[in-house]
């Protein structure tokens, strides 16, 4: 009996910030010099999608795995950006939800990132981090970064 009221009373809880973090997100640098924008879709605790990062202005929407940018005429180092950094769109993968807090990983080649959210209403704030591995010097350490990613509306 008290599971089938645990059950009654904190599922709906759950599937109501599973199904919130569905659609797009983004984080834009102060000047627009750099773009993050996140595409999620849950099924059950499972969480698919992508993570497009750009140096230039990322115009949302992004679909079918490409992003549209553009150059803005208030950011001019847009134009180099759009030469040396296109758009790169990376799979989000192992990705979870349990109640308001999401993680998943990025490869970017053989770096692991590794994702830690919590959701807020329109909001997720994030923590990214990454180690060294054995054997590969480019990174020291632990290195951490925190954002805030905000629904396309």
């Amino acid at each position: 009996m008290r599971s089938a009221v645990f059950v009654a009373v904190f599922l709906p809880v759950l599937l109501a910030a599973q199904s919130t973090i569905n659609g797009r997100w983004r984080w834009a640098a102060t000047g627009g010099g750099q773009q993050i924008v996140m595409d999620f879709k849950t099924s059950g605790t499972g969480v698919s999608g992508t993570i497009t990062m750009a140096q230039a202005t990322l115009d949302t929407p992004v679909t079918d795995g490409k992003a549209a940018y553009f150059l803005s005429p208030d950011t001019p180092n847009d134009k180099l950006r759009e030469l040396y950094f296109p758009p790169v769109v990376f799979p989000i993968e192992a990705g979870r939800i349990s109640g308001n807090t999401l993680t998943f990983t990025q490869m970017s080649g053989k770096l692991k990132l590794q994702y830690t959210g919590r959701i807020d209403g329109d909001r997720i704030q994030f923590i990214r981090e990454y180690r060294a591995t054995v054997g590969d010097p480019s990174v020291v350490g632990v290195h951490a970064v925190t954002f805030t990613v905000e629904r396309v509306r």
